[in-house]
């Protein structure tokens, strides 16, 4: 057991912890509690386990499982589920022991261990008890396709034979991924030499024998049999729990010796060459804790660097540690981004050699190494020199592009032929293109194509000495366009013209507000003379400032219009108006609104909208007055005629005695239709609806008619789709009239139905339409009925002659014929008695016959009953008559025949109706027949009666005979109302 949990906790601290489990002898399983709202613990989630474990409980863990602790612990639920979360709220240490039992899987006893991990999660352990090792039995299969390497398990007895293989250990000997395993082809392809081979053999035996074998490993030269050429393998064998099989892992490391070899060869090489160059060469490797060293480092640093290379070596810090402290920061940050994205660095940085410092450049390229490690392949290169030189450079332009970059204006150089010579810096910030390429460039190539005319002319003209400035638009990079304003004057050289200097300055902001001002004074007064509507500007005396073309137009015998007072140029008056909406928006700096008469050309009268706004100067005191003046005679005449229309409509409207509703139509966010909103009912829709117009007017159709909702919305969204109108009657449940409705679109996004009321036609209609089939059903039934009822009164007396008397008197035979056309009569009564003539009730009309016959068949010696049990059927009269005469004959027949040899006696009739089938009974209690089968024989009046009735109905009959009486049963469908 101990052995066992050693294993378990060396595992956990290993990569490869699933792997180990997988391989352990014994099983194991971690899972966590999961409680209810009151804490209690109602389920065991099982978070993994290894094969054995499956093996063991036989629960499949090829997803997340969640199991019932009786499937996880069979037997021991209750014992489980009342100790283990008391002891694990205890937050026992990791590993400690807290519950030992056992349990049956299987058919197999087996121990288990239960060990804490948190306060909800444990793990176990299952072994099994039937050995004292900690075994199971059998031993599962190692599962060798998870394994990265190659690997196999083999079984030592008296020869080594493979038990199993995966695809890397076929392919590292040559053999193909679908090469069955051939035990000794595999043993002796991996062993080639005999003596190798048994001398392993003789180590796994020997270690075998002993109670806790150890692992060993070794190599191994194979032949590849797919390459044919010689592999060197380095193999490791473990032993498993049975100490018979073992599992073996095995890496090719051919290339990896080449490789070695390869590299000692040219170390010298590459140490001579390092020695010699300028830079001193180095290995720099930094390892995942944070810590570094020098694997290599050239014996020329001490003369370079003033470091001996051993003490490098022996100590980093002796070659770091003299890096300037402000510089080793960005060096060290450097290194890490290096390392982090496995890309070179470079930097310069200064270094303290004896007693002063240089300056040193540092580049190297990193490889990740398989230890997690990186490894700097680099050089570091005294550059003090090159760096004085740069510094004293800097420092002597500074001062001159310190000037230059903070002017805002861009300084530049042309050559004689227009060449860009020079250029300031801070041309990028405003063209996008550097300094460096424009330099060289003519500057026409950037100037604006419509503006490159005349500008060589113009540079001719400066590198003669004339002094010009001028404004023209450049390209940038981004194809932007810029207004430039430049001054330029002559370079002379030894009193010769060489070229231009001069000052580019941005102008584009002004250029665009003059622009913008110009475009946006030519768009006002472009829209200010389009306006059809007239446009006049007063000052606060009246005195008219400005108008538009449409005053103009309208008062034309009063042009010209500036400078004349508002109230003489279009009133014709003296002195300002009494009303104008003009002095009222002046006095109340508020827009003012009037409708005022005015006389068109030809003397006909028109009438204007004047609305009145006021105008502010910069300070906002009001300066002036707006006028915008609509001709609305046409609106005005309009709606005169619109109101009159409006009233006549209004009128004819309230009067409709037809029902009318107007819905707008309402939308979802997807545009499809959704609903339809009550705008309008008339009072004709109210009566007939049973509505208040102000309880429907705003709500929708779903919310006022909701019972017949879905019917109004198919109609009104076929005409929505269609555009066509809909003529529909319809039937409304909740108020039970029937409507004639009318459902068109009279604009879009509206619904509008107009609707009648017709329920008193619709109920005429039926009375009508009911009656008249009545009345042809009950002529077609009188002419029927009396011709089908005279044919079997003739058939009856036609049949009863062919039998002739035989024992009975004519008067027998009359009373009988008599009676069945009584049972006919009574089936006629009874239709003429009922509402509907197309059926009867057939139970009632059983009672009327039987009670006929008691009448005339019963006699004072003898008590006989009948007892009639019927169900409901209705029947139309074509099954009616026979099959009264069916019960007549059957009832008859009892009692002439059941109760020769009885004072006593009871006839039971009964009618059954079950789904579509109807069956009618007639049993008595009489003395019964010998031979039932002889009533089914030809030769007697009520034989060929009673099966000729039972044919009519499309019926079948059965007779059952017994010494305590006699049953008849008839079965018919039954199909009718």
């Amino acid at each position: 057991m101990n052995e066992h949990h050693r294993l378990i906790s060396d595992s956990m601290e290993q990569r490869d912890f699933k792997r180990v489990v997988d391989s352990a002898g014994f099983g194991y399983s971690c899972h966590k509690l999961l409680r209810d709202n009151y804490g209690e613990v109602k389920e065991i989630k099982t978070l993994h386990g290894n094969t054995a474990f499956e093996y063991i409980t036989g629960l499949s863990l090829k997803k997340k499982a969640s199991y019932k602790a009786e499937m996880v612990f069979p037997g021991l639920s209750k014992t489980l589920m009342a100790r283990l979360p008391e002891l694990l709220s205890v937050k026992k240490e990791k590993g400690a022991l807290i519950l030992s039992e056992s349990c049956f899987y299987q058919g197999k006893k087996y121990a288990l261990e239960f060990h804490a991990e948190t306060e909800s999660e444990f793990y176990v352990l299952y072994y099994s008890m039937a050995h004292k090792k900690l075994s199971m039995d059998p031993e599962p299969v190692l599962d060798l396709d998870s394994f990265p390497c190659a690997a196999a398990e083999l079984h030592v007895e008296k020869t080594v034979t493979f038990v199993a293989c995966n695809n890397p250990f076929k392919r590292l000997l040559g053999f193909s991924e679908d090469q069955p395993i051939q035990s000794p082809l595999f043993w002796e392809t991996l062993f080639p030499d005999k003596k190798r081979r048994e001398k392993v053999y003789r180590e796994l035996k020997e270690r075998a024998s002993v109670s806790n074998p150890e692992a060993f490993n070794g190599e191994t030269i194979t032949e590849n049999v797919e390459k044919g050429s010689q592999s060197v393998i380095r193999y490791k064998l473990f032993f498993r729990q049975d100490h018979q099989n073992v599992l073996l892992m095995a890496e090719g490391i051919t290339g990896r010796q080449q490789m070695e070899e390869a590299v000692i060869r040219s170390e010298s090489k590459y140490k001579r060459l390092a020695e010699n160059m300028p830079a001193v060469v180095y290995q720099f490797r930094l390892y995942p804790d944070g810590s570094f060293d020098f694997p290599f480092i050239s014996a020329s640093a001490e003369s370079k660097l003033g470091v001996a290379y051993t003490d490098i070596i022996k100590d980093p810090m002796e070659l770091v540690g003299r890096i300037q402290p402000d510089d080793r920061m960005r060096y060290r940050y450097l290194v890490d981004e290096s390392a982090q994205y496995l890309k070179p660095y470079h930097s310069t940085f200064r270094f303290k050699k004896k007693d002063h410092y240089i300056w040193l450049e540092a580049q190297a390229t990193p490889e990740k190494q398989k230890d997690g490690s990186v490894l700097w392949d680099g050089f570091f290169l005294d550059v003090s020199d090159r760096v004085d030189a740069e510094e004293a450079l800097r420092k002597s332009e500074e001062k001159f592009r310190s000037l230059v970059e903070n002017l805002n204006e861009i300084i530049y150089v042309l050559d004689k032929e227009a060449r860009i010579a020079y250029i300031s810096p801070n041309i990028q910030a405003i063209s996008g293109y550097s300094a460096a390429e424009l330099i060289g460039k003519c500057f026409v190539d950037i100037v604006h194509p419509d503006d490159k005319e005349g500008r060589i002319e113009q540079f001719q003209k400066i590198l003669s000495g004339v002094k010009e400035a001028t404004e023209y638009r450049f390209i940038t990079k981004d194809q932007r366009v810029l207004w430039m304003r430049t001054a330029a004057k002559t370079v002379f050289e030894e009193g010769k013209p060489v070229g231009v200097r001069g000052v580019l300055t941005d102008i584009t902001d002004r250029k665009i507000a003059e622009l913008e001002l110009e475009a946006s004074t030519n768009l006002l007064n472009g829209i200010f003379h389009s306006i059809d509507d007239g446009i006049c500007v007063l000052e606060p005396d009246f005195t008219i400032r400005s108008v538009n073309h449409a005053m103009k137009r309208w008062f034309s015998h009063e042009m010209p219009l500036v400078g004349k007072k508002c109230y003489e140029a279009f009133q014709g008056r003296n002195e300002p108006c009494e009303v104008c909406s003009c002095a009222q928006s002046l006095q109340e700096n508020r827009r003012a609104v009037e409708i005022i008469p005015f006389v068109k050309k030809g003397d006909t009268n028109g009438w204007l909208e004047q609305f009145s706004y006021p105008l502010h100067d910069s300070k906002g005191n009001v300066s002036g007055v707006v006028e915008f003046v609509r001709d609305v005679t046409d609106r005005i005449l309009s709606e005169e005629a619109l109101k009159s229309s409006e009233k006549k409509y209004r009128s004819l409207f309230e009067n409709l005695t037809t029902g009318f509703a107007l819905h707008s139509v309402l939308y979802d966010d997807q545009g499809d239709v959704s609903d339809y909103r009550f705008e309008e009912v008339n009072p004709a829709f109210e009566n007939m609806m049973g509505l208040n117009a102000a309880s429907v007017i705003g709500k929708t159709l779903s919310n006022v008619l909701p019972e017949s909702e879905s019917g109004w919305k198919s109609l009104f969204d076929q005409v929505i789709e269609t555009g066509n109108p809909v003529s529909k009657q319809n039937y409304n449940p909740l108020i039970g009239k029937y409507f004639d409705s009318w459902v068109f679109k009279p604009e879009e996004g509206k619904i509008a139905v107009v609707f009648s009321d017709i329920t008193g036609r619709i109920k005429a209609e039926k009375v009508i339409n009911e009656n008249l089939r009545e009345k042809n059903v009950l002529l077609s039934e009188i002419h029927h009925r009396v011709k089908n009822n005279m044919a079997v009164i003739s058939s009856l007396i036609s049949l009863q002659s062919e039998f002739g008397l035989g024992n009975k008197s004519p008067e027998t035979m009359l009373q009988e014929t008599q009676n069945r056309i009584k049972s006919m009569a009574l089936v006629h009564e009874m239709v003429y008695e009922s509402d509907n003539f197309a059926v009867i009730n057939f139970s009632d009309l059983l009672q009327r016959v039987i009670s006929n016959l008691e009448k005339i068949y019963v006699r004072n010696d003898r008590e006989i009953s009948i007892q009639l049990i019927a169900d409901d059927a209705m029947l139309d009269i074509n099954n009616s008559i026979p099959l009264s005469l069916l019960v007549n004959e059957l009832v008859l027949n009892a009692y002439k025949h059941a109760f020769n040899d009885c004072q006593k006696g009871n006839i039971e009739v009964r009618l059954e109706k079950k789904k579509d089938r109807l069956t009618l009974i007639v049993e008595d209690n009489g003395g019964g027949v010998e031979d039932p089968e002889q009533l089914h024989m030809q030769g007697s009046f009520g034989y060929t009666l009673i099966h000729g009735l039972v044919q009519q109905v499309r019926g079948h009959i059965e007779i059952e005979s017994k010494k305590t009486g006699l049953k008849i049963r008839v079965s018919l469908p039954y199909t009718l109302h």
